[in-house]
């Protein structure tokens, strides 16, 4: 009997022994994980620090987690605990280069978040849908001679509001050295607001003979010459039928251009069928052209590729590029939108250059088309184009001889407007100037 009491009293014992001793394995492992979820619920989300961040450390962040910045240039960290969305102004007066989209990790291809790096306020488009800010004309033609005397030339620009231009000086491959060296001072007069290409004469068949060497270039082009890049060359024109992008008059292009970084400025086949619009034979676009600017962009990535046509066929052609090489452009240009005149069941409505009254006939056949038809027609025809790649078109007139004269002149900066104020509001800017600032900034 003592012994069964003494075996219950070493029983009792023994379990209370163990109930002090700790929980059990399952007890522990809930114990660890609810203090593991209680310690991760009081780190308070940290923001990641600007690269350039000052050294006075930012005040406690609440316990909201701040929202993650919009890509872009950073702004200098404010004792406000939470950055706002608008980016900030430089401290530089002067405009710089704007990031573009293509560089912005953003899925929205519109560059809307991109700052602009204008001094002035840019006026916004008026009620009646005309676009009354800046111009970048990236396509003006020079003429032979200058078109225009520098100070003209920066008073014209002055007048439509263009902040630069890109002008193509198209010079035969004999030139004497003084003949060069005038062309050189008149490029430094207007070197401000103008950046000139070398154009190719397109009237001869100079450049399909091969005439338009390597050291014929290099001699011309930067840093040796006053010209940064090559353009326009016309492979459209009957002149150039044996005229390739794999060829070895592109190739000799190609080569030197992309040594010193520059641009070159194509106008391809581009049409349909060979209608003898303008300059017959017109070329069509061929498989080999798609295959051979492809090979041209990628094996040349130094050069600024800037492509002019038709949106009939580049845009089904150009835009697979675009998607896939950052540094090919397309210029749509004013005269584009006058230079397919069977869209509105007409024979011509630019007239030839030699033809008498050109001027009066331009004015009379847009106003029997109407302005507005004509800008509500490429509003459709460049619709994927703006939609795809709005940082990657350009703007321009393609205003050569004739078109100078002040009632045509006035008329394509007319319907440029028009058609840029039909634009949707976030892309309006950046097509008009923003862009080309980029590409050629």
């Amino acid at each position: 009997m003592r012994l069964g009491w003494l075996l219950l009293v070493i029983f009792i014992l023994a379990g209370a022994a163990c109930a002090e001793a700790g929980p059990s394995e399952a007890d522990i492992q809930q114990i660890v994980d609810a203090r593991v979820a209680t310690a991760i619920a009081s780190v308070s989300t940290v923001t990641p620090a600007p690269l350039m961040a000052t050294t006075t450390p930012l005040p406690p962040a609440n316990p909201t987690p701040t929202p993650t910045p919009i890509p872009g240039p950073a702004a200098t960290p404010t004792s406000t605990p939470t950055p706002t969305n608008t980016p900030q102004p430089t401290d530089t007066p002067t405009p710089t280069p704007i990031p573009g989209p293509a560089a912005t990790p953003t899925s929205t291809p519109t560059p809307t978040n991109t700052p602009q790096p204008t001094d002035t306020p840019t006026p916004t488009p008026s009620p009646a849908g005309l676009y009354t800010g800046p111009l970048f004309d990236t396509h003006l033609h020079a003429g032979s001679a200058p078109i225009k005397p520098a100070e003209e030339l920066l008073q014209f620009l002055d007048k439509n509001q263009v902040l630069w231009a890109i002008m193509f000086d198209t010079l035969p491959p004999s030139l004497s050295p003084s003949r060069l060296s005038l062309r050189a001072e008149y490029i430094e007069g207007v070197q401000s607001r103008a950046i000139f290409l070398h154009g190719i004469d397109r009237r001869t068949e100079v450049f399909a003979q091969g005439l338009y060497d390597e050291d014929l270039l290099r001699n011309r082009l930067q840093p040796q010459g006053p010209y940064h890049g090559i353009g326009e060359i016309t492979l459209y024109r009957a002149e150039f039928q044996s005229v390739s992008f794999g060829g070895p008059q592109m190739e000799a292009v190609f080569r030197v251009v992309n040594e010193m970084g520059g641009v070159v400025m194509i106008h391809p086949r581009d049409r349909k069928t060979d209608l003898p619009v303008r300059y017959p034979p017109w070329r069509m676009w061929r498989t080999e052209d798609s295959v051979g600017l492809k090979a041209a962009i990628k094996t040349y990535p130094n050069i600024t590729f800037v492509v002019h046509g038709h949106p009939d066929v580049l845009v089904e052609h150009i835009l697979p590029l675009m998607s896939d090489y950052p540094n090919i452009y397309y210029t749509f240009d004013v005269l584009n939108m006058m230079a397919s005149p069977w869209k509105f069941d007409m024979g011509r409505m630019i007239p030839l250059e030699d033809a008498p009254d050109a001027v009066d006939q331009l004015l009379a056949n847009v106003d029997q088309v109407g302005l507005d038809a004509i800008v509500e027609q490429y509003i459709k025809d460049t619709h994927n184009l703006f939609q795809q790649h709005p940082d990657r078109i350009l703007w321009g007139t393609d205003r050569y001889s004739w078109l100078w004269e002040e009632p045509a002149s006035d008329l394509l900066i007319k319907i440029g407007r028009r058609f840029i104020g039909r634009l949707p509001v976030e892309v309006q800017e950046a097509y008009a100037y923003q862009n080309a600032l980029r590409v050629f900034g």
